[in-house]
């Protein structure tokens, strides 16, 4: 089929390899499934007034005091490990009593339970729902979650039993990097949330 199709643009099979097939994708992939260039990367080049002073406020935060870039780094936002932020299953997932147990159904090893890979975090503010489940709606309420997943309690409705009395075990296996954030008021946690809507 491949063959015809150069054979029909009067392209012989010895005219091209493997490697120019690979650069006609990657190619199309890049035309049509490109980012936009977003605010952030406009401030990056040199357009200092691409953010607004709030957003510069939430770029400290995040790389600071946040501790979001310790998972959350590098031109996509994203180190591309596992890691545990203790969301709870909401009761549809693949594994055993509706979980998903994440990282360990590959791995087969108890401490990869409930880690996901790290979601790479330009247009994030387009990309709702949050989560590997998709059980946060808004941005906010994934950022708090990371801050403070006690927050949450307040309007979570628990799919079933099990799942309200095994939470702890998700809990306990959240990544030790989360247990540093030192956001202090809502301020900076309102400046962090708008630095993300200009990634």
């Amino acid at each position: 089929m491949l063959y015809t199709f150069y054979e029909r643009r009067a392209f012989a099979k010895s005219d091209f390899e493997l490697a120019d097939l690979g650069n006609a994708i990657a190619a199309f992939v890049i035309r049509d499934f490109s980012c936009p260039e977003s605010a952030w990367n406009e401030y990056l080049i040199g357009v200092r007034s691409s953010l607004s002073a709030k957003q510069k406020s939430g770029a400290v935060v995040f790389f600071g005091k946040g501790r979001c870039a310790a998972c959350h780094q590098g031109p996509l936002f994203s180190d591309f490990e596992f890691h545990s932020i203790g969301i709870p299953q909401g009761g549809f997932g693949m594994g055993p009593l509706g979980q998903n147990l994440g990282r360990s159904e590959v791995s087969l090893r108890a401490e990869d339970r409930y880690k996901f890979k790290t979601p790479p975090l330009l247009m994030v503010s387009k990309t709702a729902p949050y989560g590997h489940n998709g059980m946060f709606s808004d941005l906010e309420d994934m950022v708090l979650h990371h801050i403070n997943p006690v927050a949450m309690f307040t309007n979570y409705k628990w799919s079933d039993d099990f799942e309200y009395l095994n939470y702890g075990k998700i809990l306990s296996s959240r990544d030790e990097l989360l247990s540093y954030i030192d956001i202090l008021n809502k301020d900076e946690f309102n400046d962090l949330i708008e630095f993300l809507r200009a990634l």
